[in-house]
């Protein structure tokens, strides 16, 4: 499909006056609003900093100067401008860009951005090795408020303080992530202070919509020495949003959730921004001493489940699957290991689709099986989940449950939602197919070949794998997760340790990152489903 208005190039953003900039600008505003590309609050985000992108780009001599996107939700318009404006309308779509900054598809992405917080510390070593290397660039990082207040965040800013390094920080401060933006530097707005007490110069807040002055400090700045923060105040349009749909896993474990505040006061709900999507916002207004929104801060919320555990609360913590890789330290050490009865619910598990590599939930069932003592399940539909939910309220250590992004099925009649499998087998021997939790949705064998379905990874079934034996030697594993470490791996540990005359085939994630595209696509490039 081709422009509706001319786009300009990177070359005319760099030769052209303040007013043809201007023009340029509401080109490209009018050119993402007709056509909605990709997540809405990604498109949000992106108009959001259409001005500073033009101006970044204006002042830069990218690629060769580095300029780092974090999260990589606001790179829409530095998409456009670096040389994909022609595949603009495969954007997230298999083989079309990325949604996110990536460095194999564009020398201009510098750095793959696709989870928040990572931006500082990979710009400081990439300033870092310039050094050593004596190659004269110059290096910028657009980090959003809510990205600040992660922990590597921090942890890059202090260290970066010390080292006498040439970087420039651009904290688009827009009061959002995903959620309303929470913590104290928001709350109070003690920026300056901060950060020179971190060793950063400070200057701001400047208007971040205001090509003139966005133009005049930033020239300033990086053309100075030293590590230079530049403030600035964004509106993010709000487009719409798709909200929470009425019939996915999620709403489920949000009226779950919101039933159990009513009646048990030990309950407390734990997210890492993503009260939204979860659809959970409304409990923390109605109980906002025991709902908390910890920020995009997954190893603090885990950590902060912990201590109210160990004080006698039962701590329920909200994660995306591919956030939680982040707070893995906390879990075996702060949660696992003291046996604290945190339930996890680990939203969008799986194939996720669009969001691409960075995004797919491939990795949280080899992470939960490897730490001792956490029960881990994957329900089947939303009476499934409810039913899991409620039996493991009282364990006395850690759950997880895993749940996709996806809208809910049909209930299986058949299945005893509360047993951690079901098994049907034809009269025959035939194949068995042992299908992981909600991948019965899409994975159903053919009419003359069995099935059985594990909602409880860990502990294993051993008992029906015992059983299943008996009936069938030739076994198939399909789940919606890697293969390395999952569920046809822990089933092929116990068939090998019992000596059970098993042929064992497995269907997963295979050991590679998988690029964006819609879910049934991505399944069937992973030989998952046909």
């Amino acid at each position: 499909m081709a422009p509706a208005l001319p786009l300009p190039s990177l070359d005319d953003i760099r030769t052209a006056s303040l007013d043809a900039l201007r023009e340029g600008a509401e080109a490209i505003r009018r050119y993402l609003i007709e056509r909605k590309p990709g997540k809405v609050a990604h498109l949000e985000s992106s108009l959001g900093v259409l001005e500073l992108t033009l101006v970044l780009h204006r002042l830069l001599d990218t690629p060769n100067d580095v300029l780092i996107w974090d999260v990589g939700h606001q790179c829409y318009v530095h998409k456009l401008l670096t040389g994909r404006a022609d595949r603009f309308d495969r954007l997230r779509k298999l083989g079309g860009p990325s949604g996110f900054p990536h460095p194999a598809e564009s020398p201009y992405d510098a750095y793959a951005t696709g989870h928040s917080g990572t931006a500082l510390s990979a710009l400081v070593g990439m300033a870092a090795a310039a050094r050593i290397f004596g190659t004269p660039r110059r290096f910028v990082a657009v980090v959003g408020d809510g990205a600040l207040t992660g922990g590597q965040a921090m942890e890059a800013l202090n260290h970066a303080g010390v080292l006498g390094l040439d970087l420039v920080l651009v904290l688009n401060d827009n009061r959002w992530s995903i959620d309303p933006t929470s913590g104290a530097l928001n709350e109070f707005g003690r920026y300056e202070a901060f950060f020179n007490a971190l060793n950063w110069h400070y200057q701001g807040p400047i208007d971040g919509h205001d090509l003139s002055s966005l133009e005049a400090v930033l020239g300033e700045n990086v053309r100075q020495s030293g590590c230079r923060v530049v403030h600035i105040a964004t509106r993010r349009p709000q487009l719409g949003s798709p909200g929470v749909a009425a019939r996915d896993f999620t709403s489920v474990y949000a009226r779950y959730a919101s039933e159990r505040l009513e009646r048990d006061p030990r309950f407390v709900l734990i997210s890492p921004a993503m009260l939204g999507p979860a659809g959970l916002l409304g409990l923390k207004e109605r109980h906002p001493d025991r709902v908390f929104d910890a920020g995009i801060a997954e190893q603090h919320a885990v950590g902060l489940a912990a201590g109210l555990a160990a004080a006698g609360l039962r701590p329920s913590v909200h994660l995306y699957s591919t956030f939680a890789q982040r707070a893995f330290d906390q879990l075996v050490g702060d949660v696992a290991l003291q046996n604290l009865p945190v339930q996890f619910l680990i939203d969008r598990a799986g194939l996720t689709g669009e969001d691409g590599a960075t995004h797919q939930g491939a990795f949280d069932v080899g992470l939960f099986r490897l730490i001792p003592g956490m029960e881990l399940w994957d329900p089947i539909d939303g009476a499934a989940l409810e039913a899991i939910l409620r039996s493991t309220e009282d364990r006395p250590g850690p759950t997880a449950v895993r749940i996709p992004r996806s809208s809910l099925p049909e209930p299986q009649a058949r299945a005893p939602i509360d047993a951690p499998a079901f098994l049907e087998i034809p009269p025959r021997k035939g194949r068995l197919w042992i299908v992981l939790g909600h991948a019965l949705a899409w994975a159903q064998p053919p009419e003359n070949e069995g099935l059985a379905v594990v909602q409880r990874i860990k502990p294993l079934p051993e008992a029906e794998l015992e059983q299943w034996s008996q009936l069938s030697t030739d076994w198939m594993v399909v789940e919606d997760a890697a293969s390395i470490g999952g569920l046809g791996e822990a089933i092929a540990g116990f068939v090998t340790g019992r000596g059970l005359p098993v042929r064992l085939e497995m269907r997963g994630i295979p050991d590679r990152f998988i690029a964006h595209g819609s879910p049934e696509e991505l399944r069937r490039l992973c030989g998952m489903q046909s």
